[in-house]
């Protein structure tokens, strides 16, 4: 009787922690939790019952994880409503990872939806190197993924516009303000810098402590230089931008800055 009671004990116990591990989708977990359990009492088929629902569970994790690799969002859609779980992970890659390596934007919501981790720092093999989740979509170009991890999963993306060669994808980047830095000139001297330094009876213009200097020797008239920019690509969105500093002298008669987009 003592024994019987220590068992039924041990039977309860494993039962408790099986359908535990059910309830937060642990579902290898509660096979073992359940497995354990008709071991104290093989006669009970409450616990049999358990122990093969909890089998299918886990094959339908596993089930899951494949379709998001495979980009098969109707079968993600149908495995989540079935209750497979959202989270889980094979060879270090989660669901979500998966999907996003299929490219499957669809598969890669409704995972998110379902309550997902984005894990963005998991890292895909692809063409010799590692990229995280935004890096690779960034690499082989796909925008509305791309997209959809910085609008929705909080990407940053400062460092994507280097390694990819999309132009959809540059120009994406570039409308929120990432990109590279295609022209800067520090001013540093005459020979450094893409300006010249030069001088008339009206203006004069010079380099001197890392800076250059303006001065307008007449009221009536402004100084200005300009740049051309016939070398780089002028297309997509831009940010331009100076440092600039009255020194001396009456600022009533206009005032100093960056001009652009004008003409004559």
């Amino acid at each position: 009787n003592s024994i019987g009671s220590k068992l039924k004990a041990l039977y309860a116990g494993e039962i408790k922690k099986g359908d535990d591990y059910m309830s937060q989708k642990k579902h290898s977990d509660a096979v073992s939790a359940y497995g354990r359990a008709i071991l104290y009492d093989k006669t009970n088929t409450d616990g049999k019952a358990k122990l093969a629902k909890a089998k299918v569970a886990v094959e339908n994790d596993k089930k899951l994880w494949q379709a998001a690799k495979d980009g098969n969002s109707s079968l993600v859609s149908s495995l989540i409503s079935s209750g497979a779980n959202v989270n889980y992970t094979y060879d270090e890659k989660s669901c979500f990872a998966q999907a996003v390596y299929s490219g499957n934007e669809t598969a890669a919501k409704a995972l998110k939806s379902a309550g997902a981790s984005c894990n963005l720092y998991t890292e895909i093999y692809y063409y010799g190197s590692y990229y995280y989740l935004h890096e690779y979509a960034a690499k082989t170009g796909d925008l509305e993924m791309l997209k959809f991890l910085k609008t929705d999963c909080g990407a940053d993306l400062s460092d994507c516009y280097d390694i990819t060669s999309s132009t959809s994808v540059k120009d994406y980047l570039k409308s929120l303000g990432y990109g590279k830095i295609e022209y800067i000139d520090h001013f540093s001297s005459s020979s450094s810098s893409s300006f010249e330094s030069s001088r008339d009876v009206n203006r004069e213009w010079s380099f001197r402590d890392g800076k250059m200097y303006v001065r307008c020797l007449t009221e009536t008239y402004s100084g200005w230089k300009t740049e051309d920019f016939s070398d780089i690509d002028l297309n997509g969105n831009w940010e331009l931008s100076i440092d600039v500093n009255h020194v001396t002298g009456n600022t009533n008669l206009g005032g100093f800055g960056l001009v652009f987009a004008t003409s004559d």
